[in-house]
């Protein structure tokens, strides 16, 4: 009875497309995003570390919005 429910997840996943790795890099880049705004609000304001952060950060989020236009388009 145990192997009549493994075949059907097994054909499941052989019709299943695999998922675009743009969106799984998409995905990354959010979550490094939310670290490095998280970082940023940390560190003092005025600092040399908070300055690297926005740059990081906006290299980071430039990096979102080209990929999340290209997946769209």
């Amino acid at each position: 009875m145990a192997m009549g429910t493994v075949k059907p997840a097994r054909r499941c996943a052989e019709t299943m497309p695999e998922p675009d790795p743009r969106r799984i890099r998409l995905a990354e880049l959010r979550q490094e995003l939310a670290e490095l705004a998280r970082r940023g609000k940390a560190a003092p304001v005025g600092s040399q570390e908070r300055d690297s952060l926005a740059k990081q950060y906006g290299n980071v989020l430039a990096g979102v919005l080209a990929l999340a236009e290209e997946l769209e388009g």
